[in-house]
């Protein structure tokens, strides 16, 4: 089920968008505030620097590296991806290991990259060891 795919259904069945939207784990909904969206840190969440993740997996706040593909504003190809990113959202769909959520922003151009953006990739978290934490030289 893609975002055109929904599209294609609700725009002749207005009336059906409440009923099914809302049952979908996988749609999110931000609540409209001003300075937001806001994540599950109750902070802005940033374009292309923010990850939603399970928050009963992994930690929250922790800041990560995400390398993948995403789509390229060229038809049916993608380009490399790689960035630091920040664990500050949990989403509807994610619940488990091995999957996350990349925030792609608001707007025409963050929803198409959104909508097509179904690629793996690997997630590396940078946290400190507590016995390392502990320890002073």
């Amino acid at each position: 089920l893609t975002l055109k795919g929904l599209r294609g259904y609700f725009q002749p069945h207005p009336d059906a968008m409440d009923k099914y939207l809302w049952q979908n784990p996988r749609f999110v909904f931000f609540a409209e505030r001003p300075g937001g969206p806001f994540g599950a840190l109750n902070v802005p969440v940033t374009p292309m620097a923010t990850i939603a993740t399970d928050k009963d997996v992994y930690p929250r706040a922790l800041p990560a590296f995400v390398s993948t593909v995403i789509p390229s504003s060229y038809a049916d190809s993608t380009m490399p991806y790689k960035a630091w990113m920040l664990d500050q959202d949990t989403g509807g769909a994610i619940r488990a290991a091995g999957r996350c959520d990349l925030y792609m922003g608001i707007g025409p151009a963050a929803e198409s990259l959104a909508g097509n953006q179904m690629f793996p990739g690997e997630l590396y978290y940078l946290a400190a060891k507590p016995a390392a934490a502990t320890s002073a030289p």
